[in-house]
């Protein structure tokens, strides 16, 4: 059977561009649930330490933010940088307690 390259190539590539973001979607959807937003590394790594301390599983997005604005403009010195932190819905309120009890 003789084959044309470049149509199988194209195929391919039009597979890997449908099947991925299906893939990612589904994802998400199994972490729906936002249980915390933390503004920098500390905050970040003492809620995920607290969840991985806990058994539970977490995903995160990640918004960069370059500065903070001030009165003379953009603030550099500080990281500003957003994590939002996601769990499954059945385990929401188990997420809630250990970022936030102090036990």
């Amino acid at each position: 059977m003789d084959w044309d390259f470049p149509l199988v190539l194209t195929i391919v590539v039009l597979g890997v561009i449908i099947v991925l973001p299906a893939i990612s979607s589904l994802k998400e959807r199994e972490y729906r649930c936002l249980v915390y937003t933390a503004f920098n590394n500390n905050d970040y790594f003492k809620a995920t330490s607290r969840l991985r301390a806990a058994g539970i599983k977490y995903d995160i997005k990640i918004r960069l933010n370059s500065g903070y604005p001030s009165p003379s403009g953009y603030s550099t010195s500080h990281d500003y940088t957003q994590y939002d932190i996601y769990v499954k819905k059945e385990e929401e309120h188990k997420a809630q307690r250990a970022i936030h009890d102090l036990h």
